[in-house]
């Protein structure tokens, strides 16, 4: 049977007893800031020493994730595998954080989270659901697909195009403000 709980704030501390108890962490957000990594790091080190596997997507939807963010991410190879949501304009929102079990299926929190220190550490955040392990296998299927079909491994020559969009985005922005 599935058990659903609120977390009302800091969603990092439902985070990190979750991970300490996972064989497999996939973390799904809109966005990554280089803040939102820092405050992972540890945790993530930690668990991948104990064998845990971790997958990691993030966004490029409205050009919010950081290339800093991403650089770090890209600099954990050896910790996580990570991918990138291409969105081309189209939406791409989820605040997912799933933690299989071995054996005995797991937890997900959904809500409204990105990996941010201020959304991580202060935002109210949504529900954590515990998973009869059926149901997180078929969650696990859908996610497989997304990761396989629509996103793209974070490589280096990314982030500098993304550094670039980045500055284009903050110059235009200055621009139309000095025209109005």
């Amino acid at each position: 049977m599935n058990k659903i709980r609120l977390v009302t704030s800091r969603a990092i501390d439902q985070i990190i007893q979750e991970m300490e108890r996972a064989s497999t962490i996939y973390i799904l957000t809109s966005f990554a800031m280089k803040s939102g990594i820092e405050l992972l790091v540890p945790y993530l080190r930690q668990a991948k020493e104990r064998g845990a596997e971790i997958k990691l997507l993030t966004g490029d939807y409205l050009f919010i994730t950081q290339p800093e963010a991403l650089k770090m991410i890209s600099e954990m190879e050896d910790v996580l595998e990570a991918r990138l949501w291409r969105s081309g304009g189209v939406s791409f929102h989820p605040k997912a954080y799933l933690f299989e079990r071995s054996g005995s299926g797991g937890a997900m929190m959904v809500g409204s989270s990105n990996l941010s220190r201020s959304a991580l550490t202060m935002v109210w955040n949504g529900a954590c659901l515990s998973i009869h392990r059926l149901h997180f296998r078929y969650t696990k299927r859908r996610l497989k697909r997304i990761w396989r079909c629509f996103t793209m491994k974070i490589l280096f020559r990314l982030i500098r195009r993304r550094q670039r969009n980045t500055n284009d985005r903050i110059r235009s922005t200055i621009g139309s403000i000095r025209i109005w």
